[in-house]
């Protein structure tokens, strides 16, 4: 059986994202969408277009 505390750090526990721009090489590491860079991409360029640019995700 899973004690508290381990129940709240599944629920917390969230995938790191690896985004890489095209032309500049730049890499975002996030856990979360309100990275300021990610959002600013996203504002430029369309969150399709920056979802697609999704190098690869970590637990």
């Amino acid at each position: 059986m899973l004690k508290r505390q381990q129940v709240v750090m599944l629920a917390v526990s969230v995938v790191l994202r690896f985004t890489k721009t095209l032309k500049q090489g730049e890499v975002i590491e996030t856990r979360g969408g309100n990275h300021k860079g990610l959002r600013s991409w996203k504002d430029e360029h369309g969150d399709e277009a920056v979802e697609s640019w999704l190098v690869r995700m970590e637990d």
